[in-house]
């Protein structure tokens, strides 16, 4: 697929994303929900049993999958996506850029995370069998718990800034009736006028 083809917008006026930057969002949101749930689910079976095993792999691989659709989301940001101008100016404008940043931020850092946390276990991490990625250091036992244990205070504050993230998006949908989620929601364009 060429490349123009998926910077094509969804609309002419230029209201919302192109379609890969659309993508890479939904993606990235799927992902991390799933991410957060499955680690949670896990956590109910008793360690050792294939349900939390395969739980955990699964986890594993869409974590290596989430790191491919970051590093993709900001290598298209920052070279083809479609910039659109600011949808909102003084504070608003500040907080939705600080909150941007800090999910980016906190992503690579959960990322940067995952991965130390899966090479401290010493076990090779698993992409849905199509490669692995082997664990090149040791980690004594303390280390992997200091890793574990960041890693979930990562992963709170990740869903506590999606959670405002979403509310914001709502909150400009519903209440000031703007064109906003639009951007990310095309089909919702005529809904705003």
């Amino acid at each position: 697929m060429k490349v123009s083809a998926l910077a094509v917008p969804n609309s002419l006026d230029g209201s919302s994303y192109d379609r890969l930057t659309i993508l890479f969002h939904w993606s990235t949101a799927v992902l991390v929900l799933f991410q957060f749930s499955s680690a949670h689910v896990w956590e109910q079976f008793q360690k050792g049993t294939n349900i939390r095993v395969e739980l955990i792999s699964l986890h594993v691989a869409s974590g290596i999958a989430l790191t491919i659709i970051v590093i993709s989301r900001i290598l298209w940001r920052s070279v083809y996506g479609r910039k659109l101008p600011p949808s909102t100016s003084g504070a608003q404008h500040v907080a939705a850029t600080l909150v941007h940043h800090l999910l980016y931020a906190l992503l690579a850092v959960q990322i940067a995370l995952g991965i130390l946390l899966g090479w401290s276990v010493g076990i090779p991490m698993n992409f849905f069998g199509l490669f692995s990625i082997p664990s090149p250091i040791a980690f004594s036992a303390d280390t992997r718990h200091l890793l574990a244990d960041l890693h979930g205070v990562t992963a709170w504050s990740i869903i506590a800034l999606v959670g405002v993230h979403a509310a914001a998006a709502l909150l400009h949908h519903y209440v000031l009736r703007d064109s906003i989620l639009s951007r990310m929601l095309p089909f919702l364009l005529n809904e705003a006028d």
